[in-house]
């Protein structure tokens, strides 16, 4: 399954150990990226207030220019000017009994 469709996955993920047969294996892997800065930074800052009323474009503008140069501070650039960003993942395999 894609990730995409895994999104109800507190609901799938026992409906698809339900179906395994006795000494089957599931597992699976997601992002677990919440402690990234990239997140941490987008959590802090208070987008609602960027993206409505009057003056919203600009202040979008101020907004994405603070981010980009956190996210610079954050993932500074490597000798060749490639930036990485890492891409945690939280991986969890579940086997039902034989």
């Amino acid at each position: 399954f894609a990730k995409a469709s895994l999104d109800g996955h507190r609901q799938l993920l026992p409906r698809l150990f339900g179906e395994l047969r006795p000494g089957g294996v599931l597992a699976r892997q997601m992002p677990d990226n919440r402690r990234e800065p990239s997140h941490v930074l987008m959590r802090h800052r208070r987008t609602g207030r960027v993206c409505a009323g009057p003056g919203r474009a600009k202040r979008r503008g101020i907004y994405l220019e603070r981010y980009v140069r956190e996210l610079g501070a954050a993932y500074p650039p490597r000798r060749d000017a490639r930036v990485l960003l890492t891409l945690p993942r939280r991986f969890a395999v579940a086997a039902r009994a034989a």
